[in-house]
């Protein structure tokens, strides 16, 4: 992924602050949009950003792996593209670092040994489909 400047979005056309695709800049609404919004790749059939230009085929829009590319959709810390949350990481390695902070015994630096089972049920847990479901009473 290039440095971020102020350039203007090829996919909607407004100046702001980008990434650079091989397609050309895009901004940050729009990069958060194919990331929250993946589609099956038309080369490998997986669920994934699309926004590389194809090798094989011409004006064929594909996914960061099929394209040879660096992904820009992808989890500074794990590499999946998967859940995204923020601009740069994924929910799962957010909720790990936000699960140790909370469960860390601060005189050892690691969680506490009674909370590792909690810690890893916690972690292992699937990844909500961004609807918040309500219990009923």
């Amino acid at each position: 992924m290039s440095e971020s400047r102020k350039r203007e979005c090829v996919r909607c056309g407004l100046t702001g602050t980008t990434v650079m695709l091989p397609t050309g800049p895009i901004c940050y609404r729009c990069r958060r949009g194919i990331a929250y919004h993946p589609a099956v790749c038309p080369e490998c059939f997986e669920l994934r950003p699309i926004a590389y230009p194809s090798s094989s085929n011409d004006g064929l829009l594909v996914c960061a792996g099929c394209a040879g590319e660096d992904s820009v959709f992808a989890c500074t810390d794990c590499g999946r593209e998967d859940h995204p949350y923020g601009s740069t990481r994924c929910a799962r390695c957010i909720l790990a670092e936000r699960l140790t902070e909370l469960l860390i015994d601060p005189a050892t630096g690691l969680v506490r040994a009674e909370l590792c089972l909690l810690y890893d049920e916690l972690a292992a847990a699937p990844v909500a489909s961004g609807k918040v479901v309500y219990g009923s009473r």
